[in-house]
């Protein structure tokens, strides 16, 4: 018995110690504290690979320092079989395409949603996925090698042919391709951030723990391979290929801790790798196009059109009231400051689409008082002290990515002491954050305010894209995170939340907190309603799970009265590796319903999975009539106008009304008649015309009988023109057809000097 005793106490302390004489003899494989003021890199690893007696055809490795350029290779134009280091140039053709706004990372790519695609291909090296993204771009291997040479730096003349037929990689290939990677970080951010969670303490970062890695690696049948960037105080990259190498990882740990050494080496003689300067904050210039409507006498402005209302950037703080419903659908909205009063009049504004994030950066809090800088997301991106009313956004659709802190909502993402009365949302919100502190809201994000008669309708998503932050996410159907008084305000909410950090998803607030806000105000929220359901994981040791019908976490006291959310729903999940969603196929197939608008309700397009059944609706039309045929009311008369209406052919309502001109009056009849000349001298054989008119001038036209009272003095004709016939007084007449007016001119004719000589001395008459 003694004996089975001592024998098991030594096969206990074996099994003790073995892992510590494998660390021990680990650790003691490494002998190389070179000098590198005598040795050079490159010298240094030949010295290791000769003191392991390694075939050094059978391994190819490439160095670059980043801050000098200098590089190194071992036979860095031979070509090796890659393993699933291939996946790094790939997921960065993909890059490439999103930054190209070919593709979305949410878009589905071979029956994946591309960011989740990406994510497995990287961190878990899931060849399955891998090979349906590589298949997707094209089954011609040469074709889609191709597509990976531009990243690499070299040409095709540059690549064997061998390049295009298998999965072969060089170092001077991958090394071009790890710089493109680093000189354009902003581009490739999703694809680096998955590369740093990838094995963070194997492969290049086995020995040295203490500097980030962000690499992929791969073996396959003998080949043992890895590629990446090893972030020192000075960065360098490196690629090491292998092939029939013994105990090729440690190999591989160990090639990357001497350049680690000699990265240390070179900045404590040249120094560290200075900080990239980051980008020059450059905000979006303002469109010069953009004018305000005329200020009313009553100092408000009135918005009858999308420009108008982007217009408001230009006075944020002014008085606005809309006259009309705004259609926002196909406007790249950019999400803009407001500190005046918007009065929505009772009109809608729909089809708002957010996409961008807004300029400004507020501080915000999470439960523990941490602060976080933070942008936004929604009509308003920054609410301060605004008043809003009687307003209704229809067809919001929010769906933005971002790797830092935000927050998204409908009608503002930060909300500073707002004021909002009757103001309701229906909407689809959807953000995929990289951030430490996230947050999707119905109404607003973070903030407070004072919320009267406010309503939501709205499907809120969440994923959380890095695993590695522990992110602080909120969510709820009027507020993601913050504190406000509520007065008969409902919600109906449908939530989804993939969360590797910390869950505070709630009814109408995810988190009721006034940290950074009115902390010591007292609130109360009476008389609301919540319904709905949120579905979420937290996939964390340290679990919190917040999710409750008014808060999910509720930090500062509240005043409850009379509210109601028995409707609503806690859904909890426990499987970490599907991310939730509103979709239940793997492969949605949705067919397209456009419902017409009528003379009351609203048209819309409705679109339905064929396969799950989740629908969801969009392109918002309002409501219009069908104009019918214009009706005489009032028959126009005489100087009087008449009146004709339009009305709706299929409910009857009054459309538009306008004035039929009125009828002419007939002239009136004339009242006196004149000539232009009562008398007139005249010498025999002399004709002059007379002119009548007849009063008054709009009088009506008649006919005129002209006479001569002596023919054998004055004759006239019926144009009025008067012939002096021979000496003596004559009356000429001018009179209307029925004799009632008359005007007359008396003619005097006398004779010429030698007319009368003449006749004196018998001349022949008129001589």
């Amino acid at each position: 018995m003694k004996n089975r005793i001592r024998f098991l106490c030594l096969l206990l302390c074996a099994a003790l110690l073995l892992p510590c004489a494998g660390v021990s003899a680990q650790d003691a494989a490494y002998h190389f504290e070179a000098d590198f003021s005598q040795e050079s890199l490159g010298e240094v690893i030949e010295r290791y690979l000769d003191s392991l007696s390694i075939n050094k055809n059978s391994i190819a490795i490439g160095w670059c320092d980043i801050m000098s350029g200098e590089e190194w290779y071992l036979n860095g134009d031979t070509f090796m079989e890659g393993a699933s280091t291939y996946k790094l140039p790939l997921a960065m053709v993909y890059a490439d395409r999103i930054a190209a706004g070919e593709i979305t990372a949410n878009d589905k790519v071979a029956h994946y949603v591309l960011r989740k695609a990406l994510e497995v291909m990287i961190i878990d090296s899931n060849n399955a996925v891998g090979e349906k993204l590589r298949d997707n771009l094209s089954r011609n291997y040469a074709e889609y090698r191709a597509m990976l040479v531009p990243n690499s730096g070299l040409s095709e003349e540059e690549l064997p042919e061998i390049f295009f037929r298998f999965n072969q990689f060089s170092p001077r290939f991958m090394i071009g391709t790890l710089r493109t990677l680093w000189e354009n970080e902003e581009r490739y951010e999703m694809i680096l951030d998955f590369l740093k969670q990838a094995r963070p303490d194997d492969y290049f970062s086995e020995y040295r723990g203490d500097c980030e890695v962000a690499h992929k690696y791969g073996s396959d049948e003998g080949y043992v391979c890895d590629s990446g960037i090893i972030y020192a105080p000075r960065p360098f990259l490196l690629t090491v290929m292998t092939y029939s190498v013994l105990d090729a990882k440690r190999v591989l740990g160990e090639i990357a801790r001497i350049a680690m050494d000699y990265a240390e080496y070179l900045t404590e003689t040249e120094g560290p790798m200075p900080e990239k300067e980051p980008p020059e904050e450059s905000a979006e210039p303002i469109d010069p196009s953009l004018t305000l409507p005329a200020m009313g006498a009553d100092g408000v402005r009135e918005i009858r059109s999308a420009d108008e209302l982007r217009a408001i950037v230009l006075d944020p703080a002014g008085q606005y009231r809309l006259a009309a419903d705004i259609d926002l659908a196909g406007v790249d909205w950019k999400p803009i400051p407001f500190s005046g009063t918007l009065d929505g009049a009772g009109h809608t504004i729909y089809n708002l689409t957010l996409r961008r994030l807004g300029d400004e950066t507020v501080e915000c809090r999470d439960g523990n008082n941490k602060p976080r800088d933070a942008q936004f997301a929604g009509l308003f991106s920054v609410a301060r002290e605004a008043a809003i009313r009687d307003l209704r956004l229809r067809g919001v659709h929010a769906e933005l990515e971002s790797a830092d802190s935000c927050f998204v909502a409908a009608l503002a993402g930060y909300a500073y002491d707002l004021t909002a009365e009757n103001v309701g949302v229906e909407g689809r919100l959807w953000l995929y954050g990289r951030g430490e502190i996230l947050g999707v809201g119905g109404l607003i994000g973070f903030g407070s305010g004072w919320f009267t008669d406010c309503s939501t309708d709205v499907e809120l998503f969440f994923e959380d894209c890095n695993a590695g932050i522990h992110c602080e996410q909120f969510l709820g159907g009027l507020a993601a995170s913050g504190k406000f008084s509520a007065e008969r305000c409902s919600v109906n909410i449908r939530g989804w939340a993939s969360v590797n950090g910390f869950v505070h998803t709630g009814g109408m607030v995810g988190m009721y907190c006034g940290y950074g806000l009115v902390r010591e105000r007292m609130m109360s929220v009476t008389d609301c309603t919540v319904k709905g359901t949120i579905s979420f994981f937290e996939n964390n040791f340290t679990r919190r799970a917040y999710c409750r019908g008014f808060a999910g976490e509720q930090v500062d006291l509240v005043i409850n009265l009379r509210n109601d959310v028995s409707g609503f729903k806690r859904d909890e999940r426990f499987r970490y590796d599907v991310v939730l969603s509103p979709e239940g196929c793997d492969e949605p197939d949705y067919v397209e319903t456009v419902v017409e608008p009528d003379c009351t309700s609203w048209g819309w397009t409705e679109h339905v999975c064929e396969g799950c059944g989740y629908s969801w609706i969009d392109s918002y039309t309002p409501p219009r009539h069908t104009p019918g045929e214009w009706e005489t009311v009032r028959e126009a008369a005489p100087g009087e106008e008449g009146e004709a209406v339009l009305r709706c052919a299929v409910c009857g309502e009054e459309l538009e009304r306008t004035a039929i001109p009125a009828l002419e009056l007939p002239p009136p009849a004339p009242e006196s008649l004149t000539l232009d000349a009562q008398v007139l001298y005249m010498k025999r054989g002399a004709s002059e015309t007379l002119t009548a008119s007849l009063l008054p001038e709009t009088a009506a036209p008649c006919a005129l009988v002209w006479s001569s009272s002596d023919e054998t003095v004055a004759a006239v004709s019926a144009d009025g023109t008067v012939t002096a016939v021979g000496k003596g007084e004559a009356i000429i007449t001018c009179a209307s057809e029925d004799g009632t007016l008359s005007a007359a001119c008396a003619v005097t004719v006398s004779y010429t000097f030698r007319q009368r000589l003449s006749e004196l001395f018998g001349g022949a008459k008129g001589a």
